[in-house]
């Protein structure tokens, strides 16, 4: 693997495996014919990082107990400055299964973030992920401290919903890591791939497990544009 493709790979969670990327649905999942919801803060997952939030294009101000991200109604911005991350919600969420793993979803990409500019796995992403998956982020973090390699600057994500049903979540979603940064012995400079690919397509898959609903897979396009 060339450092091109291993800094991607680290910086922006890629899975390099034979099976091929996509927006495809699990096979057999169905969309809920729920109500449309805004994404309630899941009772299963850690608590958040201090964020953030903002209706869509406003000025960000610190939630307050009545106009929390659980209560306000989309689309609106959470942004996570201690770990250099917005997640722009989408406007509507059909059913409590894919508000919950949306609200999962965002808290793990929340504490992936922070574990890069860290160097260290945030203990809070281990009840966010399988273990395969932390696995994986075990070795880009060993690769980074083996290099005297961090990580910088900010990234933004845009989620939605693919495909849901009782148990699994299938969620696509925009990565624009243009402002992302690499720090090393050489200074900073963008992220390896980003001014080549700095917006790009993402695909996770999320399921319901018996500590609650953990991102199990997640792949990000070297190709696709958002």
């Amino acid at each position: 693997m060339d450092a091109r493709m291993w800094a991607v790979s680290a910086a922006l969670v890629v899975v390099l495996s034979a099976c091929a990327s996509g927006g495809e649905e699990p096979q057999g999942l169905e969309t809920e014919p729920d109500t449309p919801t805004s994404a309630p803060a899941s009772s299963e997952s850690p608590s958040p990082r201090s964020e953030s939030t903002s209706d869509e294009g406003g000025a960000s101000t610190e939630p307050t107990a009545e106009d929390s991200p659980a209560q306000s109604p989309g689309p609106h911005v959470r942004v996570f400055d201690e770990a250099g991350v917005t997640v722009i919600m989408p406007e509507e969420i059909a059913g409590n299964a894919a508000a919950e793993a949306l609200d999962v979803f965002t808290n793990y990409n929340v504490e992936w973030y922070w574990s890069l500019r860290e160097v260290e796995l945030s203990e809070r992403i281990r009840g966010l992920a399988a273990q395969p998956r932390i696995d994986r982020l075990k070795g880009s973090l060993e690769y980074q401290r083996q290099n005297g390699i961090t990580y910088g600057g900010e990234v933004t994500i845009e989620p939605y919903v693919e495909g849901a049903s009782e148990n699994v979540v299938a969620i696509g979603f925009c990565l624009d890591a243009s402002e992302l940064i690499i720090i090393d012995d050489d200074g900073e400079r963008p992220a390896d791939g980003v001014e080549e690919l700095p917006r790009t397509i993402g695909t996770a898959e999320l399921n319901r497990t018996e500590v609650g609903w953990q991102v199990t897979d997640e792949e990000i396009s070297e190709e696709e544009v958002c």
